[in-house]
């Protein structure tokens, strides 16, 4: 193989590795919240057919359904009203969902799904067929809210941090943006760029740096010391790292 062709091959080995690695988020056309009440996450499912791809339409059917029931089960005050929609009615009231975790043969399929419903059209199926959404179900946790142990309530504006995390592969980065999204006072987490070692990621939190690292702490974070990287964030860009020690912060 000659020089140039071997380079191209580089090329487009890492080529494919950024898409493989991009894969679970362009599944998700709006950063996830935290505390999101259409949003059902670990839906089991397994399904069979005649062929991979009808197994796993089967199984993502099966999924909306079990989704729907966990919703109405979350939401709904009186359950024995809770309707039961068919797959057209549950195709129209879904947003998207995220397969998190998949295995399959030629005529199997089995995965665990986050799936997310309409606001505006799951409310008007459960209120068309007589269901009552319960007092406050839908109430998000006030702004700033972050359940940290004697730490005050944090009062102002959300703010933006920049975080560096270093990854090692696919299964490493989706199970740190899940950990993310799951930090106590993460409004939001938006993946900002996707290198073969590390993820540049957004949050907006409600709180100071010094919550952010405890809150970062609770879901099995160490925030190091500000670092550059060229970014524009008015709260700060920190290296992030794995486990309770804090990350070394990069000054060059």
């Amino acid at each position: 193989m000659t020089p140039k062709r071997i380079a191209l091959s580089r090329f487009w080995g890492f080529f494919a590795l950024i898409l493989l690695l991009l894969a679970p988020i362009l599944s998700l056309p709006g950063a996830a919240r935290a505390d999101d009440p259409w949003e059902v996450r670990d839906i089991t499912v397994d399904a069979s057919a005649d062929s991979a791809v009808a197994a796993r339409d089967k199984a993502i059917a099966q999924g909306y359904a079990r989704a729907f029931d966990k919703l109405a089960e979350r939401l709904v005050a009186n359950q024995g009203a809770a309707p039961h929609p068919d797959l057209a009615q549950l195709d129209s009231m879904v947003r998207d969902f995220e397969v998190q975790t998949e295995r399959g043969s030629a005529t199997r399929w089995i995965g665990t799904l986050t799936v997310r419903f309409r606001p505006d059209r799951t409310q008007a199926y459960l209120s068309r067929n007589g269901a009552k959404i319960a007092a406050g179900a839908l109430e998000a946790p006030p702004a700033g809210e972050t359940t940290l142990a004697g730490v005050e309530p944090w009062s102002g504006p959300a703010q933006r941090f920049g975080l560096v995390l270093p990854i090692a592969s696919l299964a490493d980065w989706t199970s740190a943006r899940d950990a993310l999204q799951r930090t106590p006072g993460a409004k939001k987490v938006e993946l900002m760029g996707l290198a073969r070692n590390e993820a540049r990621v957004a949050i907006e939190y409600a709180g100071d740096v010094e919550r952010l690292r405890l809150a970062l702490q609770q879901t099995g974070f160490a925030l190091g010391a500000p670092i550059n990287v060229g970014a524009n964030n008015a709260a700060g860009t920190f290296q992030l790292a794995r486990g309770g020690a804090p990350a070394s912060s990069n000054t060059n």
